[in-house]
């Protein structure tokens, strides 16, 4: 039987924005605003070409229809992205303060304090190793300085 795996392979709180209601919402706004700046140049388009065929009125008019779909465009692509920055910045928080999140970075730091402690450990021992080597070297240069006759 096969496991059931989320679309994100790396997060699973940002699998929950992706496959939220707001996600598709927002993706759906951006469609919009994509077609309305197509909108917006097809009327430039239009512009130009009754321009050229002496209709100065309507493509003046045109015109500014297609710099009033141009900004709205715009305005709503840029409401899209921020909603959806501001729903991802929202989530990474929520997700950094859960308590899962609190125990495993409470668990790291308890592993992270042990393991330098290990390392302390090992060093002090080794230092220790090392004064009692010199010391021993100390004394038995004096014993063999005594038994040796002069």
């Amino acid at each position: 039987m096969k496991k059931a795996t989320t679309p994100c392979k790396y997060n699973a709180s940002a699998c929950r924005v992706y496959l939220s209601y707001g996600f598709w919402v927002r993706v759906l706004i951006i469609r919009f605003s994509l077609l309305l700046t197509l909108g917006a140049c097809a009327n430039f388009l239009l512009a130009v070409v009754l321009e050229q065929v002496m209709l100065t009125d309507l493509a003046g008019q045109l015109s500014q229809l297609g710099v009033t779909a141009l900004l709205g465009s715009f305005f709503l692509f840029l409401l899209g992205g921020l909603g959806l920055l501001s729903k991802l910045i929202a989530v990474a928080f929520f997700d950094y303060f859960s308590a899962n999140r609190r125990i495993e970075r409470r668990v790291l730091f308890y592993l992270g304090k042990r393991d330098s402690l290990n390392q302390l450990f090992h060093f002090k021992k080794a230092r220790l190793r090392y004064f009692n080597q010199q010391h021993r070297k100390r004394l038995l240069k004096e014993d063999d300085r005594k038994s040796v006759p002069s």
